[in-house]
């Protein structure tokens, strides 16, 4: 089995939701903002996308706290994915 085949076959029915969040945050992205930024930019994304999770939980508070903070958390996937491949 090749690496793509377990990367695949480990992913759950449960897991398609965030994923699919998180490819949907990542086109919106590159799509808004193209081209790549240097890594000091990028930290400086990331940390203002952290930063809006954590309003989303001060917002919210404990009850209903993960609904608000699902589109946050995928923008800081899709922020470090970009990282990940230097864009």
């Amino acid at each position: 089995m090749s690496d793509k085949e377990f990367t695949i076959a480990a992913v759950r029915v449960e897991d398609m939701e965030p994923l699919s969040a998180i490819l949907s945050a990542l086109r919106h992205a590159r799509k808004k903002h193209p081209g790549a930024l240097t890594p000091h930019e990028r930290m400086t994304v990331l940390t203002e996308e952290v930063g809006e999770v954590a309003q989303a939980l001060n917002d919210t508070g404990m009850i209903g706290c993960r609904e608000a903070m699902k589109g946050e958390l995928a923008q800081v996937a899709a922020v470090c994915i970009r990282m990940m491949m230097g864009e």
